[in-house]
């Protein structure tokens, strides 16, 4: 059985963070490692919006995958922005990866999403909506 480390829980909490999703090993991690991010020399202003903003920020999967970026580069805009990047090359690319094209295209349009995420700060693979 695993148990979540409840100070770390309480440290976010108090910030105005909410839980996060994932199984309780993968909380339990997490939960560290935003506690840790955000008990670091972050501005309050970051912190808040690290907390509040939702979204992936909201699950362990993020935290986990992002534990080995520095603490001052966990800015919530341009972890967006980052995110937005990957949204408008899904959507510039969804019918050319969900319809039946040929397959070099595909392809194609698989590696300049692969590029873009391999060019950003944060691991946002977990969080591409297309098959790579």
């Amino acid at each position: 059985m695993v148990f979540i480390d409840m100070a770390a829980s309480k440290t976010a909490k108090f910030f105005g963070g909410v839980a996060l999703s994932g199984t309780a090993k993968q909380k339990k991690w997490a939960e560290d490692i935003r506690e840790s991010v955000i008990t670091s020399s972050l501005d309050q202003e970051y912190i808040d919006q690290l907390l509040t903003v939702g979204g992936i920020f909201n699950t362990s999967k993020f935290w986990i995958d992002n534990r080995n970026v520095s603490h001052e580069k966990f800015i919530p805009s341009d972890i967006c922005a980052e995110l937005n990047g990957l949204k408008e090359l899904e959507e510039k690319h969804w019918e050319f990866l969900v319809r039946t094209n040929p397959t070099g295209e595909k392809e194609k349009r698989r590696n300049e999403i692969r590029q873009y995420l391999a060019s950003c700060r944060f691991n946002l693979s977990g969080f591409c909506g297309v098959s790579l």
